[in-house]
């Protein structure tokens, strides 16, 4: 079983990345915080750790750059692949979660077929790298 923890503050954000994964990816198992601190919550109560964090930059609480900071911290958690999810193209930002440890900084699409392209990349990629590592 692959588990996908997501940070996402929005209701409607949340709904439409798991009908998105749901669709693409229908056996991926997917963990909703609203919050990073939340978040991190879920993530020390799991028996088996995400093949996937997915952060949304600004939240409440702990937004997307503390959470990763307290996920960079964490011998264990650090190596989960962490991307950054935002609407924000701002290039400061951009940096700011390449130099804090994340694996990728993703705009959020502005229609639903683009959502599911980008979850299929992330299939593609990190889910499958995921499957892979874990057959070795």
């Amino acid at each position: 079983m692959i588990f996908v923890l997501i940070a996402e503050d929005d209701e409607d954000d949340q709904a439409l990345i798991r009908d998105a994964f749901e669709q693409v990816v229908p056996g991926v198992q997917l963990r909703v915080a609203d919050n990073g601190e939340s978040l991190l919550q879920q993530l020390r109560a799991m028996p088996v750790l995400p093949a996937l964090i997915i952060l949304d930059v600004n939240m409440p609480r702990l937004d997307g750059f503390e959470t990763l900071a307290e996920l960079q911290q964490s011998e264990r958690y650090r190596r989960i692949p962490t991307l950054m999810l935002s609407t924000a193209s701002y290039g400061p930002y951009i940096s700011k979660a390449y130099v804090a440890g994340a694996k990728a900084y993703l705009i959020k699409p502005n229609g639903f077929a683009d959502l599911q392209e980008m979850v299929r990349g992330m299939q593609l990629f990190w889910l499958r790298l995921h499957d892979l590592v874990k057959h070795e």
